[in-house]
């Protein structure tokens, strides 16, 4: 695509393979000669070579020994003003500009110059009618006869053990959960209501089935998380996924190298591979990263605004590695507590509404 700003020239492209966004624009001959005797001033202030005095070498000489570096400095500066002379990216950069490629126009070394910059763009997201889903209730599951049965038989076991170590589980019979059982292993004085055999089973199924009724819920708002990321779309966040995955793929080699550790060794060890690790951490992190842009984008949009009192709540609730990290930087931590509070108080409105609607 062309654009042309602030009498800059160039052309964008998404590279789907580097995961980058790839500005093309050519540096005049005129204008880079400008660069260029720029560059040549600030090397030679800097050098210091024997013979002549700091920043006094003819510039000969210095072109002489340090063409390329004077060459290299020249395309950093024009590149930095040209991009500067940009008003707005689309998307916008989350990472420095990179040089990818400079190419000269004649075999003269004095045309024109094409340069090709990169950036990590800003991922977006399309949100979908998140206002409107539905994710259907599935069935909670009850305890069987079974499961109520191993349990019981595993809680007998463990009481009866301590009246004889030679007991086993296969010893268990209905008969032997009676009163005496229960008043001789401490079962009725630490729980008044069990009295007998179904007293113990009844409240043995009303725990399994808490527990049932906690996952269920668990995996029904896991269920809408997944229903809500799949609504919407997300444009070129890939990059973002891919730069994370690197950098704890570094930080996870490294960690093993501080503590002595043959990364290869290890790796085999452990039956696992870079490969895997990269697939895992790219589907954990990327699926992360889309509740996040949803999240912030249905903040933007529906306006959710938090109070005070939260933020200086959420401020003191923070952890001094944070606050350290950001050299206790009042206004940039509260921006993150606004942001944590936002992004927190949009989930519930999201999971409520769906879990209402369904």
């Amino acid at each position: 695509m062309s654009h042309a700003t602030r009498s800059i020239n160039f052309t964008q492209s998404y590279n789907a393979e580097s995961f980058e966004e790839e500005i093309v624009f050519t540096i005049t001959k005129e204008d880079f000669q400008k660069y260029f005797e720029n560059a040549l001033q600030e090397i030679t202030k800097r050098l210091k070579i024997p013979g002549f005095r700091k920043g006094k070498a003819p510039k000969s000489f210095i072109l002489s020994r340090y063409y390329l570096d004077v060459f290299d400095r020249a395309v950093e500066i024009a590149v930095k003003t040209y991009v500067s002379r940009i008003d707005n990216f689309d998307p916008k950069p989350i990472s420095p500009f990179i040089i990818k490629n400079v190419k000269q126009s004649d075999n003269e070394n004095n045309g024109d110059i094409e340069v090709m910059v990169a950036y990590l763009p800003m991922p977006s997201v399309i949100l979908g009618d998140v206002d409107k889903l539905v994710v259907d209730r599935p069935d909670i599951r009850k305890a069987s006869e079974e499961e109520v049965d191993n349990e019981l038989r595993n809680v007998w076991y463990v009481y009866a053990k301590k009246l004889d170590g030679n007991v086993k589980k296969e010893d268990f019979s209905r008969e032997k959960i009676d009163k005496e059982f229960l008043e001789n292993t401490g079962i009725t004085k630490d729980n008044p209501e069990i009295k007998s055999y179904d007293d113990l089973r009844n409240l043995i199924e009303q725990y399994i089935n808490e527990t049932y009724k906690t996952n269920y819920e668990l995996e029904y708002e896991k269920a809408i998380v997944s229903e809500l990321i799949r609504a919407c779309t997300y444009v070129k966040l890939e990059g973002l996924v891919n730069y994370e995955v690197e950098q704890r793929i570094e930080d996870y080699i490294s960690r093993l190298r501080n503590l002595g550790v043959n990364v290869q060794n290890h790796l085999q060890g452990s039956d696992i591979d870079i490969g895997s690790l990269r697939a895992a951490w790219w589907k954990e992190i990327e699926e992360s990263m889309k509740l996040e842009l949803l999240l912030q984008e249905y903040v933007r949009q529906h306006r959710v605004e938090v109070s005070n009192e939260d933020i200086e709540t959420e401020l003191n609730t923070m952890d001094n590695n944070l606050k350290k990290r950001y050299n206790f930087d009042n206004g940039r931590l509260r921006s993150i507590a606004v942001y944590r509070l936002t992004n927190r108080k949009a989930y519930e409105l999201l999971i409520n509404s769906i879990k209402s609607r369904s």
